[in-house]
């Protein structure tokens, strides 16, 4: 399916939105002078390659808190660029064809008000309009832009989410279809429409940037979160005696979900290398609250997703699965359930030693208040308690001396002596705590 996502300089729609808030906020100067300077931002990121419409809000929103600051003939000479320059940019969008039609005429096409013309005349070959007819003008052009632009941006994108809300329901009332295993036909016509369905799905959200909505409308309860309907009608229910919601197994019910949407999981990670690694930090970290069941806890289902969503970056040959970013986000914010996933990823960094993995294992396990398990260092907590606090800093200090000695010599980690400290504390940042977003302040 050929790509037709169309590259913005804002990391995603609420970054816009934000910034569309604050620009038109005049009742807080100093918000607008923010959004100014993320306006800026994109600009440096596009290469000067921004919509027009909103360079030339900025401009106006520039003048205008400028022009507060500056003498009498100074605001009307930055008013009254600042509308020129408007006027201009978009007559010129439509200045089309071999010969060049009057700005009036284009004007009146567009909708721009003929006194924003002729103010804009007035400015560029006569003497400068006075300074509250030119506020006007910026007030108008502003109204104008907003109308326009910003405001019928963000009936498109309404509509965008409204047109992927119904796509994603048309795909999961297909999968809720109870599956007749002896016609194979019907089985094939339903396998078709889930396809063209994922290629329109993913379409629309690349084209649209629905990427960071994306994952909170797929965790939904129904979707990619089972539902008791869900579960009734899937092929797992028939392999279980009762076939009970709550006595399946977590990883049995969304390995049976993962297959009915694996056509569209499929379509959007081909489309988008990120949107695997984006959904789970969504799972990690992510804000479920609008998805949460009182009556169940919904963390395996999560977690299970995550397990699924590893192994499916991982048969990427190309793509070479970010680790270490993932666990430090599971580290970062420990639960019970992500302990599992913590395991499963640092069974798979073989360049960390294992005595680090059963330390950060067991920090994880105090940190939760759990039972300490078979794996936590009793003799070094014994050492350290028998020594004081001198003694213990001057041992390390030789250690590490020897280990950075060892390592320039080339030899490898897992090759070096019993004595060594081996624990590679480049991994563990100074002064982090699990679970907080904060950094711990040492009185010295």
């Amino acid at each position: 399916m050929a790509s037709s996502a169309r590259v913005v300089c804002w990391q995603n729609r609420e970054e816009w939105l934000y910034v569309y808030r604050t620009l038109y906020n005049f009742d807080d100067p100093e918000g607008q002078k923010r959004g100014i300077d993320r306006v800026a931002a994109w600009k440096s990121r596009s290469m000067g390659k921004l919509p027009l419409a909103i360079e030339c809000t900025v401009n106006l929103i520039s003048a205008h808190l400028i022009s507060t600051c500056n003498t009498h003939d100074q605001g009307r000479l930055t008013l009254a660029m600042a509308i020129v320059r408007f006027v201009n940019g978009m007559v010129d969008l439509d200045q089309k064809g071999k010969f060049a039609r009057s700005v009036q005429t284009i004007a009146e096409e567009i909708g721009l008000p003929k006194w924003l013309v002729d103010i804009r005349h007035e400015s560029a070959h006569q003497n400068l309009p006075s300074l509250e007819t030119l506020r006007c003008g910026v007030r108008a052009s502003l109204s104008w832009l907003q109308y326009e632009y910003w405001e019928a941006q963000l009936k498109i994108h309404d509509g965008n989410i409204k047109r992927l809300i119904e796509l994603l329901e048309k795909y999961r009332e297909l999968t809720l279809r109870p599956s007749v295993k002896s016609k194979k036909k019907a089985k094939s016509k339903t396998d078709n429409k889930l396809t063209q369905l994922s290629n329109s799905i993913a379409d629309t959200v690349s084209r649209s940037n629905l990427w960071s909505l994306l994952p909170s409308l797929l965790f939904q309860k129904g979707m990619l979160v089972p539902s008791c309907e869900h579960i009734s009608l899937s092929s797992i229910n028939q392999s279980t005696k009762d076939g009970l919601f709550a006595d399946l197994k977590t990883s049995e019910v969304i390995g049976e979900i993962f297959k009915i949407w694996k056509p569209l999981i499929e379509a959007l990670d081909k489309l988008s290398p990120e949107f695997l690694m984006s959904t789970i930090h969504y799972l990690l970290v992510g804000d479920q609250s609008a998805i949460t069941d009182k009556e169940k806890d919904l963390s395996p289902y999560f977690t299970e997703w995550v397990k699924h969503f590893l192994l499916l970056m991982s048969k990427e040959k190309c793509c070479e699965v970010p680790l270490m970013n993932i666990l430090k986000i599971a580290l970062e914010n420990p639960t019970q359930s992500y302990l599992t996933i913590i395991s499963k990823i640092l069974e798979k960094m073989h360049l960390i030693d294992s005595s680090l993995k059963h330390k950060v294992l067991h920090l994880v396990e105090v940190f939760l208040e759990q039972p300490l398990s078979e794996c936590c260092c009793v003799n070094d907590m014994e050492e350290f308690q028998e020594s004081n606090l001198e003694e213990w800093m001057a041992r390390r200090s030789k250690i590490c001396t020897k280990t950075a000695l060892q390592q320039d010599e080339g030899a490898p980690q897992w090759q070096q002596g019993s004595q060594q400290d081996s624990t590679l504390w480049h991994f563990i940042p100074f002064g982090e705590v699990l679970g907080a977003d904060f950094e711990l302040e040492l009185s010295v």
